[in-house]
Formats: structure tokens, C-alpha cells, sequence
């Protein structure tokens, strides 16, 4: 199962792919619709749910902001 963490521009995704991808969780950039997200964030980082509390640690601990978590929980 996928999870999308909802971003609020581009260059937080960017900066979100590359820590994740340093700590050995692959990810992707997509583009979501803005009224999927009560922020209207238009970018998001899609991984693998198995790895949601990782990520959610690694985006905090690199002060990487991130607003909803989209998909299996």
C-alpha cells in the first residue's frame, strides 16, 4: 500500500525525495489535486506505507514540513 505525504511546494518536495532516498526509502514527486488537501498542496511524496513512521521521523528530524498523509494508514 502507498502513502503520499502532501507538500506545499516543489522544493519541499525536493529536499523530502532526497532525505528519504538518503535513508534508503524510495520515493516519488507527484502532483495532486489542491482540493485533496485541506492546505491545497499541490506536490506530494508517494513511498510505501510500510515505511510511514520512518519517513514521518526522518522529514521531522531534517525539519522538512509536510501537511496531510494521504492513503493506507
Amino acid at each position: 500500500m502507498m502513502c503520499i505525504a502532501a507538500m506545499k511546494n516543489m522544493t519541499a518536495a525536493i529536499k523530502g525525495r532526497s532525505a528519504l532516498e538518503a535513508v534508503g526509502i524510495r520515493c516519488t514527486i507527484v502532483s495532486l489535486e489542491p482540493t485533496l488537501t485541506k492546505r491545497g498542496c499541490a506536490y506530494g511524496l508517494n513511498f510505501a506505507c510500510a515505511y510511514l513512521e520512518r519517513a514521518k521521523s526522518v522529514l521531522s528530524s531534517k525539519r522538512i514540513s509536510y501537511g496531510e498523509i494521504l492513503g493506507g494508514r
